[in-house]
């Protein structure tokens, strides 16, 4: 599954939802244009997406609502199994059917066959409408897991359903049109009659020989019920007793000779293979050399043309070398159960707070290497934390939508700021002065409210979209907002009237092709990703107010005049997205490069050191203590290393 910092922030039913609708586009960039259109990612939100969304959206909040334990669920849920159109029909079965409510079993049943024929694709194709073709995708991804949810169900039609649905994916397959057969529903289908030991069920089907051998894998495996989801089947196979098994299954419910049982295991062992050579070929005779020849040479491999090895690329010119440095700590603080998302120092520089997906903030002295105090008044991940400049309080927000006030000795909230509809990721920063917070949650907003009272003093609407991240100016009278995708905008406002001052676009959509590209990066798609907005990762004001640095989820990494926008640093590199931290000189910028913390040399505009630590992995969070002398970071791994600059 496609991991990003998101994926450890939502509820798993949310996370899994993203994965079943967008698969290999649930990227962090999809998360953020999902909660820009619907201020979050809840499942509240996904309540208003149901009521007043549509399309893939819709889906995945059927989905992320169906695997959740909301009493109410199948109430919202089920006028879907009667709509209009097939994908909803048909997601909203599964959402039900994940939930074992019997209402949706007759609808599982029909998705079997529903828009699975040769003729429903052809007429889909031919009519051009991008609503039926979307469809018809969508039943396509979930029919398989159909299958599965109706394991229990038994009806007088259920197996004839699931044989004409082999006849139907079998007609699909043979024919010249560009469509492909469901592998996934193939297999689960022939598990299933596995299931159930219905042995004719291949006999008026036709199958070609390898696909037959496939077949009657699946079929076996299903026959002795093997825990496993029949695509990640190839694993179990390892066991020399269960191929025995299946061997001498084989010959007694299929005839199978002994020596012939290879065979079998390298169709199933190849089936991605076999299905493309024979879409390809549609030869049952080169499928059986391939298959004997254990597809030894993978199908459509094609090595480089002499001229192409010996092609030799002109040489860059050599860069000025990075002294690598790896630290010798001066601390580990391992209190944490799961990943660290921020880490502050204490003004006086003998304390640091961090927060964790564990859903605690710890106060902790990295000098003596003891805890001081642990927060656990969050109910979901604590995302950000902040010491005040006084070092009186420390302020924190998260996954629960809310900001807490509170000491960091005794852990008292003198202040619990509940007025964010979404959750906050990286927008939380004191005033200067201490007196004031700003807090931009993913509800597009930035609210600034007095610290100790909650009371609410401005609230910023100018985004359009989620806002990613936060920073005051030095004197406290403006404020700087980066936004989150599709917008991805940077706002410099008046803290005090909410007047916008400057909106600076180098993250957003490059439509002029001025944004320097990483070398490489030649062709349509690579060139078109670079260009595309970056969501905001991380901004911050440099100590003597002249610069903002913000860093983006495309490697967007930019300093620039805060009074102009105009680019101070705007280079193409593929070192970091941030977090970022400036020094006290504003001379030099710590930014994380994913294991790696760099020094960037603003007058240089290249990086001058990078450290290398062993105990670091996904640098997430990251702070530069007061006198500019330590470097306290966290990461995927729950630990925070402090070690000398």
């Amino acid at each position: 599954m496609i991991e990003n910092s998101y994926t450890r922030l939502v509820l798993e039913e949310v996370r899994q939802a993203f994965w079943q609708i967008y698969g290999y586009d649930s990227t962090e960039e999809r998360y953020e244009a999902f909660a820009s259109t619907w201020g979050g990612l809840s499942l509240e939100h996904m309540r208003r997406v149901l009521v007043h969304g549509e399309g893939e959206d819709r889906f995945c909040a059927m989905l992320a609502l169906g695997a959740s334990t909301l009493p109410d669920v199948a109430d919202l849920l089920l006028p879907f199994l009667h709509s209009a159109r097939r994908a909803e029909r048909c997601v909203s079965a599964i959402a039900l059917g994940r939930r074992n409510d019997e209402r949706a079993y007759p609808f599982l049943e029909a998705l079997l066959l529903d828009g699975v024929s040769l003729e429903a694709h052809l007429q889909a194709a031919e009519m051009q409408n991008q609503e039926i073709l979307e469809d018809i995708y969508f039943c396509d991804q979930f029919r398989s897991r159909a299958v599965e949810l109706l394991a229990s169900w038994q009806s007088a039609a259920l197996i004839q359903t699931m044989i004409e649905a082999l006849k139907t994916l079998w007609e699909l397959d043979r024919s010249p049109a560009d469509f492909w057969g469901n592998g996934h529903f193939y297999n689960r289908l022939c598990y299933a009659l596995g299931q159930r030991d219905v042995v004719t069920a291949f006999d008026e089907i036709g199958l070609a020989p390898a696909y037959l051998r496939i077949a009657q894998i699946y079929f076996a495996l299903g026959h002795f019920q093997v825990q496993a989801r029949p695509t990640f089947m190839r694993a179990v196979l390892a066991s020399a007793d269960l191929r025995q098994q299946i061997i001498a299954f084989l010959e007694e419910t299929f005839h199978v000779e002994p020596e012939d049982a290879q065979i079998f295991f390298n169709a199933f062992y190849y089936e991605n293979q076999v299905r493309i050579f024979y879409r390809y070929n549609q030869s049952a005779e080169a499928m059986q050399k391939k298959l004997i020849a254990r597809f030894i040479a993978p199908l459509g491999a094609s090595s480089l043309s002499s001229e192409e090895d010996e092609q030799v690329k002109e040489e860059a010119p050599e860069a000025p070398a990075i002294e690598q440095i790896e630290p010798s700590f001066e601390y580990i603080y391992q209190g944490h159960a799961l990943p660290i998302w921020s880490v502050s120092w204490s003004p006086d520089g003998v304390h640091l707070v961090s927060g964790s997906a564990d859903m605690t903030a710890q106060v902790w002295n990295w000098k003596t290497q003891k805890q001081v105090h642990l927060f656990k008044e969050h109910q979901a991940s604590v995302n950000v934390v902040a010491w005040s400049p006084d070092g009186r309080w420390i302020a924190s927000g998260g996954g629960d939508n809310r900001v807490l006030v509170w000491e960091p000795h005794s852990g008292k909230v003198v202040t619990a700021y509940k007025e964010h509809t979404g959750w906050l990721h990286r927008g939380l920063a004191w005033s200067p002065d201490g007196t004031r917070l700003a807090s931009a949650p993913w509800d597009g907003t930035v609210h600034i409210w007095e610290a100790l009272t909650g009371k609410t003093l401005t609230i910023y609407r100018g985004h359009g979209g989620i806002v990613t991240s936060v920073a005051w100016s030095p004197d406290g009278m403006l404020l700087v907002s980066g936004g989150g995708y599709p917008e991805c905008a940077m706002h410099v406002w008046n803290a005090a009237t909410g007047r916008c001052h400057l909106i600076y676009r180098a993250h957003m959509q490059d439509g002029d092709h001025v944004r320097p590209l990483l070398p490489g990066m030649e062709s349509e798609y690579d060139k078109a990703w670079g260009r595309a907005a970056s969501s905001v990762r991380s901004v911050v004001w440099s100590p003597d107010g002249q610069w903002i640095a913000s860093a983006g989820l495309r490697m967007v990494f930019r300093v620039w005049k805060a009074t102009t926008g105009e680019d101070v640093l705007a280079l193409a590199q593929d070192r970091t997205n941030g977090p970022l931290a400036w020094s006290a000189d504003s001379k030099e910028i710590i930014a994380a490069n994913h294991d790696r913390v760099d020094v960037w040399n603003i007058a240089q505009q290249r990086v001058i050191t990078s450290y290398a630590p062993l105990n670091l992995y996904a640098v997430t969070a990251l702070s530069w203590s007061p006198d500019m002398t330590m470097i306290a970071a966290g990461g995927e791994y729950p630990r925070v290393c402090v070690w000398q600059k």
